[in-house]
């Protein structure tokens, strides 16, 4: 309820909590796809790359590659 009264959800506030840890991951460690996946409550790679664009307009490696990590 006081989620829904500050026009939040849970749901929003995982994903937002996901792709924070998902960008410092990518950002400051050399973990694969896979290794960030398992970290993000397990999800297979497929639903970790759809939620990462989803999020940010593009996939993992291409967020790495323009943060200069490849």
């Amino acid at each position: 309820r006081r989620l829904r009264e500050r026009g939040l959800t849970f749901r929003g506030l995982l994903d937002e909590s996901r792709y924070d840890i998902a960008r410092q991951l990518l950002r400051e460690t050399e973990l694969t796809a896979v290794a960030i996946a398992a970290v993000l409550d397990n999800v297979e790679v497929p639903v970790f790359t759809r939620a990462f664009r989803r999020w940010s307009g593009i996939t993992p490696t291409a967020w790495r590659a323009a943060q200069g990590g490849e």
